[in-house]
């Protein structure tokens, strides 16, 4: 109906989205002029706000996660502090009875010559610095069938590199048969980490290779979709450094 006179009329509507255009179209203008000082300068705040990401420690959920002042974590600091056999959770080692007494008796000697447990506690008797101090306390389950138990108490939390440190070195201390089992709250920790680490670099393996295939499916190729990779994964990095350095802190508590 209007004809040719259609785009007589002036329509401002768009102004300020094309003047915030024009913004973006300078800054990439100046990018350009300068690559070389914006991509180091660039780069170095991403290596700089990443870099907490390098002491990350994936772990499970204690009292640690809690504010200091809680009652729960005044209660465990106080359990651990004033009854050091108590204050972590008991480490269960389970071996078969056919060994005999004497075998348990030593086995259970050793394992309270360790530096970070406090006592043993087996059939035969309780155990402190290699030496058998009372006999076998009453209600403690330590047999039952064709296994004995033995209940090795430590101060360490169960949760922490500190109880990781205590499995290795009950699980180097020679067991009297190859059946002997070490279980409880610190050895399934210490298992789940070593699984975690066992199995992270395949995974982060397996997710850049589908990244890097998706990117060559569509579209570019060699040196130009291994940036756009990189490119992509900085972000992550980025987001886990800074989750890092806020927990690691304290400053979310």
């Amino acid at each position: 109906m209007l004809g040719p006179r259609i785009d007589s009329l002036r329509i401002r509507r768009n102004l300020g989205r094309a003047h915030e255009g024009r913004r973006w179209a300078a800054l990439a203008t100046w990018i350009m002029r300068y690559p070389w000082p914006v991509a180091i300068v660039s780069t170095s705040l991403l290596l700089l706000l990443a870099w907490p990401a390098l002491s990350v420690r994936f772990s499970q959920l204690d009292e640690r996660a809690l504010p200091p002042s809680d009652p729960a974590v005044v209660a465990t600091n106080l359990v651990r502090s004033d009854y050091p056999d108590r204050g972590g959770s008991p480490i269960d080692i389970i071996v078969p009875a056919a060994v005999g007494t004497t075998a348990v008796s030593e086995y259970a000697m050793a394992l309270s010559t360790l530096d970070t447990i406090e006592q043993v506690v087996a059939s035969t008797g309780v155990y402190v610095d290699g030496t058998r101090v009372a006999p076998s306390p009453p209600g403690v389950v330590t047999s039952a069938g064709a296994y004995e138990r033995i209940v090795a108490g430590t101060s360490e939390r169960p949760r922490s590199p500190e109880g990781e440190a205590v499995i290795a070195a009950v699980r180097a201390v020679p067991a009297p048969a190859a059946e002997v089992v070490v279980g409880g709250l610190a050895a399934e920790y210490t298992d789940s980490q070593q699984g975690i680490a066992r199995t992270m670099p395949w995974a982060l393996a397996w997710i850049l290779v589908s990244v890097l295939i998706l990117l060559f499916l569509f579209g570019g190729g060699g040196w130009g979709y291994s940036r756009y990779g990189a490119v992509g994964l900085s972000p992550a990095a980025l987001v886990l450094g800074l989750l890092a350095l806020l927990y690691f802190t304290g400053n979310l508590r």
